[in-house]
């Protein structure tokens, strides 16, 4: 996680989109929150790493993020598996979607 701060933001937080830096630059992007992701949520250490990659980077589930965009915290889940990286639900023009931890920072 880039910002250590972020683990301890409260809901509403103010976010802002960031590019990761990770021998490379990584644009930002997440991923559209509905049921199917839910379902997955739920199912917690049951489903496999590459079977939620997959429905995450499909073409309908995944969103492309600008740099410097401001986001509202709503949610952390604890989506505890250990291949898959921690995300957040956050409001991003007026759509629910949960981006990765390392594409946010919390807004000065």
């Amino acid at each position: 996680m880039r910002d250590s701060a972020l683990s301890f933001a409260p809901v509403g937080a103010l976010l802002k989109i960031i590019p990761w830096n990770c021998e490379g630059i990584e644009n930002p992007w997440g991923f559209r929150k509905n049921e199917e992701v839910d379902e997955i949520f739920r199912e917690g250490g049951t489903i496999s790493a590459s079977s939620f990659r997959s429905v995450v980077r499909s073409r309908r589930m995944r969103v492309s993020l600008k740099e410097g965009d401001l986001c509202v915290l709503l949610e952390s889940p604890r989506f505890s598996h250990p291949t898959i990286d921690q995300f957040q639900v956050v409001l991003h023009n007026g759509a629910l979607i949960c981006v990765y931890d390392r594409f946010l920072e919390l807004a000065a």
